[in-house]
């Protein structure tokens, strides 16, 4: 049954129409994407990360903000904060250890 299954669905994913309903995509698509990532609301602190951060020093705050709550990348990080890309790479592993402590 669950050979079936699997087999149904690489076929499907397989299929003329289904690679063709993902070549093409409307305006309308696009028209929810966040440009400006300030205008972010509090959902994007579901699970209350935000009052852990508070027992961070400023850089991880500041590094963790820009990557998890507004969404920016790794290079727009490294960009807004002036530093260079691998340094962002290794603060980021490093404040995601410390939370980890903190919550664990």
């Amino acid at each position: 049954m669950l050979n079936i299954a699997r087999n149904t669905a690489i076929d499907a994913t397989r299929s003329k129409s289904f690679k063709q309903g993902k070549q093409n995509l409307d305006a309308d698509f696009f028209v929810n994407i966040i440009e400006d990532h300030s205008n972010l609301d509090g959902k994007t602190d579901a699970i209350g990360i935000a009052n852990y951060l508070k027992n961070l020093g400023d850089t991880c705050k500041k590094l963790i903000e820009l990557l998890y709550f507004k969404g920016y990348t790794h290079k727009e990080a490294s960009e807004e904060l002036k530093n260079p890309l691998g340094t962002i790479k290794t603060r980021n592993r490093n404040c995601i250890q410390q939370l980890r402590d903190m919550v664990l």
